[in-house]
């Protein structure tokens, strides 16, 4: 029997953070700039910029989880925005003195945050990520990263365009890049869907490789048509996550399916991304709001024994 996920997430409250964070990011490029006499400001408007972030990410993941329903019943959010501001600068500041070294430690405490604050019928939620699969990640990431960087330094070395065939190494530079931010975003959401919840375990069945492709293909499609069909993507890349999601213990499996419609929902999703576009942003937080509690809903899960 299936049984669909419902949703009544509210945004609104995020407008004003999002205000806050145009205003400040504008303020960070006027100052940032060498000829303006604010110069000396830059770094106070990229904390505003930074604080306003935190504070933007907060309030819509807070949205997002207690506008949650199973079964009739909310998921409940109790982390706090000081302990978040807590994590992330702490943990940034470690990375930044460790020269990078412990990003995936910072990765992983702050979706830590969000997971193991998120209850459900008083049963808390557990992020399972392992930290050791994030220094393997960062690694082969920081590899192809300084590969890519020597190629194009090399090919632009003192300004100079390459042409013939030393136009070759630096043609290799830009699919390179594509795959990989392909293989970032495949291997990082594998990762994120490493949680438990009582006894089960919430995973993907298929490994962050079979995810290279449909993720290239979509960065792809956003290149080539400046955007257009990339709404109509993400609604068919939602759909291969939503349908290879499974919650497994040893007495039974939880499976989920989708009633997306590639068309439909894509256009639905462009609509919300123009006006988000239209509005300089300011409209993201109900464009959120909106395009989730269309799409929640198509959710289902079917309990297996």
């Amino acid at each position: 029997m299936k049984n669909y996920l419902s949703s009544n997430i509210s945004l609104k409250g995020c407008i004003i953070p999002m205000i806050f964070m145009i205003i400040t990011y504008a303020t960070l490029i006027f100052t940032m700039n060498p000829q303006s006499s604010y110069v000396a400001y830059g770094f106070l408007s990229f904390i505003a910029f930074f604080a306003s972030a935190i504070s933007l990410s907060f309030c819509m993941r807070k949205g997002i989880i207690n506008g949650l329903f199973i079964e009739e019943e909310p998921l409940k959010f109790d982390g706090s925005l000081g302990r978040y501001f807590l994590i992330l600068i702490g943990y940034t500041l470690l990375s930044m003195i460790t020269v990078g070294i412990t990003i995936p430690l910072l990765i992983k405490k702050s979706q830590c945050f969000f997971i193991d604050n998120t209850t459900y019928k008083k049963e808390a939620f557990k992020f399972k990520g392992k930290i050791q699969a994030m220094v393997i990640f960062m690694i082969i990431y920081l590899a192809a990263f300084i590969t890519i960087s020597i190629i194009a330094g090399t090919q632009l070395k003192n300004g100079n365009i390459p042409s013939g065939s030393n136009f070759l190494p630096l043609v290799i530079v830009y699919p390179l890049i594509l795959v990989l931010i392909s293989f970032i975003s495949a291997y990082l959401y594998n990762w994120y869907a490493n949680i438990d919840y009582k006894n089960y375990n919430f995973h993907f069945r298929s490994s962050f490789s079979a995810y290279i492709t449909p993720w290239l293909l979509t960065i792809l499609g956003t290149v080539f048509s400046l955007g257009l069909v990339t709404p109509f993507l993400n609604i068919w890349i939602a759909k291969k996550y939503i349908n290879d999601l499974e919650a497994t213990n040893e007495e039974s499996t939880v499976t989920f399916s989708e009633e997306l419609d590639i068309k439909e929902d894509g256009i639905y999703l462009l609509g919300q991304t123009i006006l988000t576009i239209f509005t300089i942003g300011i409209y993201l937080p109900i464009a959120q709001q909106k395009i989730l509690n269309r799409i929640i809903p198509k959710i289902a899960y079917t309990k297996e024994s």
